[in-house]
């Protein structure tokens, strides 16, 4: 039973994810420019801020909206990535959000057909064996499901030049 509770969970969190890398939540950026920036590299450090410092000249260059039920450290890389793909040195998170929901997992009656086989021998003849496959009825269940959908806005933002921020 445990292994079932396993299973129905995972293709729960399969089916709300559709993410399941870094890569696939590319589709989730949308430009706001027609002009297009070289990536940044790999180990380019992203600061990721809720306003930007008063003063500061920046130039919008993409939104990021996303929601999955993966933890927050997948929601902090996937804003990287994206910004780092798409030539962005700095996020500016405009929202983000989590709720929890209370689902009930149903998982439906069947019947398995099971072989049995019984061996028999007598005194005056060779022993045999005969294999039947019976019906075996297995009752469903249900059970209850919590899952945390999380969900970011964010835009994806040039400062200065657009080379990397320290």
């Amino acid at each position: 039973m445990k292994i079932a509770h396993t299973i129905a969970f995972a293709t729960a969190a399969v089916v709300l994810t559709a993410c399941s890398s870094l890569k696939e939540t590319t589709a989730y950026f949308r430009p706001t420019t027609l002009e297009r920036f070289d990536p940044l590299p790999r180990d380019a450090q992203i600061p990721i801020l809720a306003e930007m410092p008063r003063g500061t000249r920046y130039q919008t260059i993409g939104q990021f909206h996303f929601q999955s039920t993966r933890p927050w450290p997948f929601f902090v890389k996937s804003m990287e990535f994206n910004a780092r793909r798409n030539g962005a040195n700095a996020v500016l998170l405009r929202d983000s959000w989590s709720e929890t929901f209370r689902d009930i997992v149903v998982v439906p009656p069947r019947t398995d057909w099971v072989p049995v086989t019984t061996f028999s021998s007598s005194r005056h003849s060779r022993p045999h064996t005969r294999t039947i496959w019976v019906p075996e009825f297995r009752p469903g269940y249900t059970y209850p499901v919590r899952t945390t959908l999380t969900g970011v806005e964010a835009d994806m933002v040039r400062v200065g030049d657009g080379s990397p921020l320290n």
